[in-house]
């Protein structure tokens, strides 16, 4: 009788994906949980191209990093962790959670909550199973504010305002 594999993950292949801009805690907790969850992890970063077509979508669009410098930072952070980070450009909303019927699970925040719920839609109507929706919360700072890139984006204009003042 052989024993059970006590590190063997609930899921084969996790996908999510965002713009990760000024990768932060929020962000960091989304990449840990993905990797506790699944052996291989997609993260579909937003390319520049993409978000200029969704630019009136991001609040301080013009100070977005650029796609190259967000995917390093991702890189950095996930050669830490232990499961396969698999890091691709995501040229629409949607990337491989759409074509890839192996996946089985995507982890989103509240923000991206109703997108996942759209992927399931598409991928019933496509015969593929639905993917298992972990939704990670918020992550908040010191005052109780969300932590996003909007926020971030949004101290930094003030911050430059202030300076050129």
């Amino acid at each position: 009788m052989s024993k059970p594999n006590i590190d063997s993950k609930p899921f084969r292949f996790c996908v999510m994906g965002g713009t990760f801009d000024r990768l932060h805690e929020g962000h960091r907790l989304l990449l840990k949980t993905a990797n506790l969850l699944a052996d291989r992890v997609f993260v579909g970063i937003v390319s520049d191209d993409f978000l200029s077509r969704i630019k009136n979508k991001k609040k301080h669009y013009e100070l977005i990093q650029p796609f190259d410098l967000r995917k390093k930072k991702v890189e950095e952070f996930v050669s830490s962790l232990e499961a396969e980070f698999i890091l691709g450009e995501l040229h629409d909303s949607f990337g491989p959670s759409v074509t890839e019927a192996k996946a089985d699970v995507i982890v989103v925040s509240n923000e991206t909550l109703k997108t996942a719920q759209e992927i399931n839609k598409i991928r019933e109507n496509k015969g593929f199973l639905p993917l298992q929706i972990c939704v990670v919360p918020f992550v908040k700072n010191k005052e109780g504010i969300i932590i996003s890139s909007t926020y971030l984006r949004s101290l930094e204009k003030r911050r430059k305002k202030i300076i050129n003042s």
